[in-house]
């Protein structure tokens, strides 16, 4: 499912922190967990505390346990044997399949959007990745976390081949938990939206293949993928992050 985004400031609050509103209350609650793992208000491995997120929140404990329910099956979130939920970690072998996926599923999707670009569609991305880089030049890790997230989910949906945007919600609680683990300094946030930049440009250019390769490049380089995933610690499965094909 997309979701319009609003201005950076609007994704800045504490979104578990606020009372949600007496509609579609599930629904609401369920992306509130989905937006606080992207900006990084709740972390891999960390657990949920029932009582006290449901009065921070303003809802009953099964109104929230429901929406809980559905993050559990999305694999955003996994049950405890104590009975207790908390936000699901990824092992380095998973994070290293979910990065080399996205990079086979978001550079097709960056190809065939290349073909069927509009003024509409660049605009779009110009201002998504507008807000990313003035997230970056503040320093704003959680708006960051939102607008790169914002910024691939829109490169899929509006690629509009139904099939990669439908395979790639499916994987969307992994995607968010491999943001969620990102620990950007200054200096990466700045060169991270640069890099996007050039995946635009390229998109814009109307060049299908390098917007492919520079989408695939910038998800399979190899020390962000060291750094993400911590694929050290892979060296003995013989796997090299950078040879897919």
């Amino acid at each position: 499912m997309y979701r319009e985004h609003g201005s950076s400031d609007d994704q800045a609050e504490d979104l578990l922190a606020t009372p949600v509103k007496p509609v579609s209350l599930v629904t609401d609650i369920a992306e509130r967990f989905r937006e606080s793992v992207v900006n990084g208000t709740l972390k891999p491995g960390e657990e949920i505390n029932e009582s006290h997120l449901a009065e921070r929140l303003g809802v009953s404990r099964g109104t929230l346990r429901e929406a809980i329910r559905i993050l559990i099956g999305e694999g955003l979130l996994e049950k405890l044997p104590n009975r207790t939920s908390r936000v699901r970690m990824l092992s380095p072998d998973k994070a290293w399949e979910i990065m080399t996926a996205r990079a086979i599923i978001e550079g097709f999707a960056a190809r065939v959007l290349a073909e069927r670009l509009t003024p509409e569609k660049l605009e779009r991305l110009h201002s998504i990745w507008q807000h990313l880089y003035e997230a970056a030049s503040a320093n704003d890790r959680a708006s960051f976390s939102h607008w790169d997230f914002a910024l691939h989910q829109a490169i899929m949906e509006m690629s509009g081949h139904e099939v990669l945007f439908e395979t790639w919600t499916k994987i969307s609680a992994w995607i968010r938990l491999m943001f969620a683990s990102e620990d950007y300094s200054p200096e990466e946030m700045l060169a991270n939206a640069l890099n996007h930049k050039q995946v635009i440009d390229a998109i814009a250019a109307g060049d299908p293949y390098v917007a492919e390769e520079k989408l695939k490049a910038d998800l399979l380089d190899q020390h962000e993928l060291k750094r993400i995933a911590g694929l050290q610690s892979l060296s003995s499965n013989g796997k090299n992050p950078t040879e897919l094909e």
